[in-house]
């Protein structure tokens, strides 16, 4: 898998449920309820496939060996902090990361 050959936790996407805002200047929808219109689902989609794809373009700059674990749940988390649908585009492709 483009990931890397390691596998991971279970749980590695998780959400923050205590609220608070973040330092990531991402809007913290972990407060609000999972019930989103479609639009909104697939623009939080749209934007957490984009942190997975910044955080695997982070991993190859930074061209460390082992550091394929640390990205992936970096990626993960920031996905998931998105929303429903940013949680949604995580889980599918860390799937994809463990079945490659």
């Amino acid at each position: 898998g483009w990931w890397g050959s390691g596998r991971r936790s279970s749980s590695s996407v998780r959400s923050s449920s205590t609220g608070g805002s973040g330092s990531s200047g991402q809007s913290d929808k972990s407060d609000q309820s999972d019930n989103v219109g479609p639009l909104e689902f697939a623009q939080q989609a749209y934007q957490g496939a984009g942190d997975m794809l910044r955080a695997y373009t982070d991993m190859r700059e930074a061209n460390w060996k082992n550091s394929d674990k640390y990205f992936h749940a970096r990626g993960n988390y920031d996905a998931a902090q998105r929303g429903p649908g940013g949680k949604f585009v995580a889980e599918v492709i860390s799937h994809l990361r463990d079945s490659g």
